[in-house]
């Protein structure tokens, strides 16, 4: 559920798991910027605006960017993704999960032995930015 009305409605379906004391959300940050992106119920929320509106703690996050309209799993800097502004609003909520960097090379047309360095860019960059 992405949100307080979403839980509400999915709650009972839920269940137990709700109990669980690590029960929480895993937020996918390409998938974030893909709603933020487009139209409809997400559009003209910030960054800030769409993790404060989650209902449950966040305890990962998928990090990997795009341009918004579809799920390139690239590296940072391929999209238009602001990794500054998505670590500010995950320090904000208090997170303090795990923090995946997930690259795809064959989605946004690249081969492993190109992404390789730049997945580790990305680790240093996300590193600098969690840490500053």
């Amino acid at each position: 559920p992405l949100d307080a009305l979403a839980l509400g409605f999915h709650r009972e379906h839920l269940g137990q798991l709700m109990q669980c004391g690590r029960y929480g959300m895993l937020v996918d940050v390409g998938h974030m910027n893909m709603r933020l992106s487009g139209g409809g119920y997400f559009a003209g929320q910030s960054v800030m605006d769409y993790f404060r509106r989650l209902p449950l703690p966040v305890v990962e996050v998928h990090l990997h960017d795009n341009h918004g309209v579809k799920d390139e799993h690239g590296h940072f800097g391929l999209g238009n993704i602001d990794f500054g502004q998505v670590a500010q609003a995950l320090k904000a909520i208090g997170f303090d999960g795990v923090s995946t960097i997930e690259i795809a090379p064959t989605f946004h047309g690249s081969n492993p032995a190109e992404s390789r360095p730049r997945g580790r860019e990305s680790l240093e960059t996300w590193k600098a930015l969690w840490e500053g």
